[in-house]
């Protein structure tokens, strides 16, 4: 019988890590106890986790978690595995559904798919970007459909708290469809650290009583586990109705109007899924996708809850 050596044994693990095979690159370092070898058993064990959280299969990524939080050389890093456990934890004791279960309860929900979005929309600065539904305009010929219709209404002010707490019902139903699109449908959840809302203007989200983007991002971040940080960008000014401007002109009248705060420096290396509520000519989402790049994010992809698009 040939005994392998330490070095032998991470240059091993090591090979089988970087084609992702997690749990093989654990088994070979698993009797280990040297420094290098508990790094990298808080690295693997982190990807793992992630991974076990994409299948649902909580409570080996709970494990798997636990061991990222005590070994991880990052300390972003076991913070955001402790914050995941936490989601964990929720769905384990049932306090909030998991994203299989919302899958189920979505999987007959009557919208118009939205058609017009290839997979490489936003590409190479976002990986990926998504919509479950599509939505027509109000200059739309067919824009009276009800998705669009409720949108639209979504969008209103309101000065009345009856209104605005049915509203954000509401939206917390439409944040749970956008997680069980995400899950079904996209790639987006299997490497995940971070999610990120979109910033609201602030006096539009005075007088709505509520931010869409954010509250679809708190679904999604329960529904599958992943922690939501809505402290990381922020708008550096009054945001302009984009919906007033020619989609030509949009990705100038918005530029420079996000940057990262002072505890932007942690989305170093991290992947992280923006939300917003609706993509149109995808202007917002590309400039802040190029100020999450510049902060040094490592992948980024995109969600909305639906499309704009015309029906001729």
């Amino acid at each position: 019988m040939i005994m392998l050596g330490p070095e032998h044994l991470i240059q091993l693990g090591r090979q089988k890590a970087s084609v992702g095979e997690y749990e093989d690159a654990l088994g070979m370092i698993r009797s280990l106890d040297t420094p290098d070898a508990r790094a990298l058993k808080g690295d693997w064990s982190y990807q793992l986790a992630k991974f076990k959280v994409s299948n649902c299969e909580y409570q080996e990524a709970h494990e798997y978690f636990a061991v990222a939080r005590q070994h991880h050389s990052n300390p972003v890093v076991r913070s955001l595995a402790q914050k995941r456990n936490e989601l964990i934890n929720n769905i384990l004791h049932r306090e909030t559904k998991p994203v299989d279960e919302l899958a189920r309860q979505w999987g007959t929900v009557n919208v118009s798919p939205a058609m017009a979005l290839p997979g490489g929309t936003l590409a190479p600065l976002i990986e990926f970007v998504g919509a479950p539904a599509a939505y027509r305009s109000g200059y739309d010929p067919e824009k009276s459909d009800p998705l669009s219709t409720l949108i639209r209404t979504l969008k209103r002010e309101s000065d009345d708290a009856t209104v605005v707490a049915e509203r954000t019902r509401t939206i917390t139903r439409l944040g749970q469809l956008l997680s069980a699109y995400a899950f079904v449908h996209t790639p987006v959840l299997r490497d995940a650290d971070l999610i990120i809302p979109v910033p609201s203007d602030p006096n539009r989200r005075f007088e709505r009583g509520y931010s869409i983007p954010l509250i679809l991002a708190g679904e999604l971040a329960v529904g599958c586990a992943i922690p939501l940080k809505s402290d990381l960008i922020e708008t550096t000014g009054e945001t302009i109705d984009l919906r007033t401007i020619p989609r030509w002109q949009r990705a100038a009248a918005i530029e420079d109007a996000f940057r990262g705060t002072e505890k932007a420096t942690m989305l170093s290396g991290l992947n992280v899924i923006v939300v917003d509520d609706l993509l149109t000519s995808g202007s917002t989402l590309n400039e802040i996708g190029m100020e999450l790049s510049g902060l040094g994010c490592n992948k980024i992809s995109a969600l909305a809850l639906a499309h704009t698009e015309w029906s001729s």
